[in-house]
């Protein structure tokens, strides 16, 4: 299956998707309306029908579910082993669409719309599309077991690099590759290096790089993957004619794997090409769009929900100790640059508020301080600094400018975390590792820092709201 078929194929399943989720709004149109009516004898007053919704609304809201699902990687090969994980994702997905959409229903004052219709229309389109998905991976295993339709991969090389190549290929269910042989420099026909677990999958050795040609003209092979060794790479230029004479495509896998992210940004100066070593997700326009999008929006909604319980707390900042509500901080931000968080005040202004760790029998804190503090209430007003584009609901947490100046000189890459806005929460924090300034804590903060900015997606910005939503607000201060 080529890189071309794929793509086909996925784009068929997301309009099937979009068809099921469609096919289920007239589904639960027809079982209310007329199913359930002849249980309860009588016809029901509100019906989920097209003079109620309709087009203009069901048809944008199919095409948003799959527009999740596909930067989800759901139409990729990603999740094609871990049929649970899929279903778990979609189950997610659907239940905050269909919670967004019964929002804009009510927005829209669509009162003819029947809750329980609803309930219906999401139940079925969360069956279908998870039976949908269930049939796509049986017919993939299929593919994936027979090998006749798998893309015909030959190797070049035999070392770890290669060897690491096979291992990922044969033992990943979801990818859609075969390797059939490989070839080397090596003039004895022995693996070069140690023979690790790779070696097994890198198949039959065909012969040697001299032999490339007559290996392409007597096995078919769609693709060439030349995964050599650097003190190899004076023989790629032979490879990359031998590829081109047979007509197949050439991947290469760089020998500095290691220290390349990973999804490369490649740029060119006329004829010097350019590997950006710290290129990440965030860099592009439409990620960035989609993670500040939503940050707003999000950001709205919880500002209106949460109204309120700012004017409580207003209140009882104000009420418990004499001076200002919000508590201002200046942070470090994004390039370095520094803005002021906000912060509702929960010390003793005599005392001042300062940037060090507080312990739990902190004399600085007032009774209703350390409240709001134990239940993170204290973090509200920060959905104004996401407003402003000072921070973004999901990030590294921000700190001040003499613990950034600290910390650049005693921790690797630390600066690096300060490429993406800081957030009010992050993977880090629902790991675990929240304030201690311990250089070691910090280190491992920085660490997971680092790895969210290299694998941002907008779902894992999802989970890690979700997670901080249901598990990461009350934390483990204590009441005093």
């Amino acid at each position: 299956m080529t890189i071309r078929t794929r793509h086909i194929v996925y784009f068929f399943l997301a309009l099937i998707d979009a068809a099921l989720i469609f096919g289920s709004f007239q589904l639960a149109s027809w079982f209310y309306s007329d199913v359930l009516s002849v249980i309860r004898e009588t016809r029901a007053a509100n019906v989920v029908l097209w003079d109620s919704i309709g087009l203009p609304l069901v048809v944008p809201f199919a095409f948003a579910l799959v527009f999740c699902y596909s930067v989800s990687s759901m139409y990729g090969s990603a999740y094609l082993g871990f049929v649970r994980r899929m279903a778990k994702r979609i189950v997610v997905i659907n239940t905050i669409g269909f919670v967004v959409f019964a929002a804009v229903l009510y927005v829209l004052r669509l009162g003819g719309v029947s809750r329980s219709a609803l309930l219906l229309f999401y139940g079925f389109s969360t069956v279908l599309i998870l039976l949908k998905n269930w049939v796509a991976l049986q017919a993939f295993y299929r593919i994936r077991k027979g090998k006749r339709a798998l893309r015909p991969v030959l190797v070049v090389g035999s070392g770890a690099l290669a060897q690491r190549y096979a291992y990922v290929i044969g033992t990943s269910p979801s990818r859609l590759e075969h390797v059939v042989g490989y070839v080397d420099s090596s003039g004895t026909g022995e693996v070069r290096g140690d023979q690790g677990t790779g070696v097994s999958f890198l198949g039959p050795r065909l012969g040697s790089l001299d032999d490339l040609d007559s290996v392409l003209s007597s096995v078919r092979v769609e693709e060439i993957v030349i995964a050599l060794d650097v003190d190899e790479y004076d023989c790629v230029p032979a490879v990359y004619s031998a590829g081109d004479k047979g007509g197949v495509r050439l991947t290469l896998v760089p020998f500095y794997n290691e220290i390349i992210p990973r999804m490369p940004e490649v740029d060119s100066v006329q004829n010097v090409t350019l590997v950006n070593l710290r290129s990440m997700p965030l860099d592009s326009v439409l990620n960035a769009f989609a993670k500040r999008f939503v940050d707003v929006a999000v950001s709205i909604l919880v500002i209106a929900l949460t109204s309120w319980l700012m004017l409580i707390a207003a209140a009882g900042v104000k009420l418990s100790s004499p001076g200002p509500i919000l508590f201002k901080q200046e942070r470090t931000g994004r390039n370095g640059r520094s803005f002021e968080m906000l912060k509702f005040r929960s010390m003793r202004i005599a005392t001042g508020e300062v940037s060090t760790f507080t312990e739990d029998k902190d004399e600085r804190k007032t009774k209703f301080g350390t409240l709001i503090r134990k239940l993170s209430i204290d973090e509200l007003p920060q959905f104004f600094n996401v407003l402003k584009g000072d921070m973004s609901i999901i990030g590294p947490r921000p700190v001040v400018g003499e613990e950034t100046e600290e910390y650049r000189n005693k921790i690797p890459l630390y600066m690096l975390r300060h490429q993406v806005r800081p957030g009010i929460s992050g993977w880090a924090q629902i790991n675990g590792y929240r304030g201690d300034p311990a250089v070691d804590e910090v280190a491992k903060r920085t660490e997971l820092d680092l790895w969210y900015i290299q694998h941002w997606t907008l779902w894992l910005d999802v989970k890690i709201f979700l997670r901080t939503l249901f598990g990461g607000f009350v934390n483990g201060e204590k009441l005093s």
